[in-house]
């Protein structure tokens, strides 16, 4: 049953996440970033598996809009998000090593 709620929250995380940011590219508030930041971490911290899909989508989201529309925007507005899940990855990955085996 534990796994279950984990399993749960982990997706409400990421569903979040998705959620924010969606509305960080379309708007210039800089609290879609922060709360988007937060729920990769809790997806991270929560449901592994869905942290990898939220991590391929982060990183190919920016890459498929930029080939689609040609702006360099997508990509000054996903760095902060790369950047946060390659340090959440790394921190993670050397303290909590186990969780990734």
């Amino acid at each position: 049953m534990g796994d279950f709620v984990k399993n749960t929250f982990g997706l409400f995380f990421f569903t979040s996440y998705l959620y924010f940011f969606y509305i960080w590219f379309n708007k210039k508030d800089i609290t879609y970033l922060f709360l988007s930041i937060v729920f990769l971490v809790l997806t991270g911290l929560t449901h592994i598996l869905a942290f990898g899909i939220l991590v391929l989508y982060t990183f190919i989201y920016p890459v498929i809009s930029y080939l689609n529309s040609r702006l360099k925007i997508e990509f000054i507005k996903a760095l902060p998000l790369m950047i946060a899940a390659i340090i959440f990855s790394i921190i993670s990955y050397n303290f909590f090593y186990i969780l990734f085996q």
